[in-house]
């Protein structure tokens, strides 16, 4: 009886906290609230690497810092120089989408005319990633009148969708690197040209 007990609440445990993984418990909204700040944990949204590369080693094409925290203020604890290799662990993507509401004008992928949502960015593929009713959701970049989100972008797509709200903020992606002697911390990524490549992707071997 004790057994049963025990593995059943480590069992409700484990569910709660796969419940909560991909969002921290500040940027999550309760009754429908936008955040502000969205912060999409252990996710690497776009086409580029999917799913997330886990402990592979990645080379700077220039001088990279890496931060003790998310924060471009916080203390600096190395500078990676081209050719010194860190090893990825993890990646947390913030959107800011509470100033991007765009309103749909006509039926998409299950949205219905009427339908505020809010964008957060583009991620590749010809998609966005929106929030929308409480869920992160996958919508067409293109036909959304007030926004260009890529270059590629056809002007002849049908507009199924109207801004509102601001162009959205570009997201932030970190990475979180082990950097040797046990240490950890953060580096902004902002683009490909910012690292050496193995093949497609910003990773190469160790």
């Amino acid at each position: 009886m004790k057994r049963a007990l025990f593995f059943a609440t480590i069992l409700a445990l484990v569910v709660c906290l796969n419940a909560n993984a991909s969002f921290s418990e500040e940027a999550t909204p309760l009754d429908n609230k936008i955040p502000d700040t969205l912060v999409y944990y252990n996710s690497w949204p776009g086409d580029h690497e999917s799913p997330l590369l886990k402990n592979f080693k990645m080379s700077p094409a220039k001088p990279i810092n890496v931060y003790m925290f998310k924060n471009l203020n916080s203390k600096v604890l190395e500078t990676i120089q081209p050719g010194e290799l860190v090893t990825l662990t993890t990646a947390d993507y913030h959107a800011f989408p509470s100033k991007s509401p765009i309103v749909v004008l006509t039926e998409q992928n299950g949205l219905k005319p009427g339908d505020i949502i809010y964008l957060m960015g583009y991620v590749g593929g010809g998609d966005c990633l929106a929030w929308y009713d409480n869920n992160v959701i996958y919508i067409p970049a293109e036909g959304i009148e007030g926004v260009k989100l890529y270059k590629e972008q056809r002007q002849d797509v049908p507009m199924w969708a109207k801004l509102i709200g601001q162009i959205p903020p570009s997201p932030d992606l970190w990475l979180r690197v082990g950097i040797g002697n046990y240490q950890y911390g953060w580096i902004k990524y902002d683009t490909y040209r910012d690292w050496k490549r193995f093949g497609s992707s910003i990773f190469q071997k160790g």
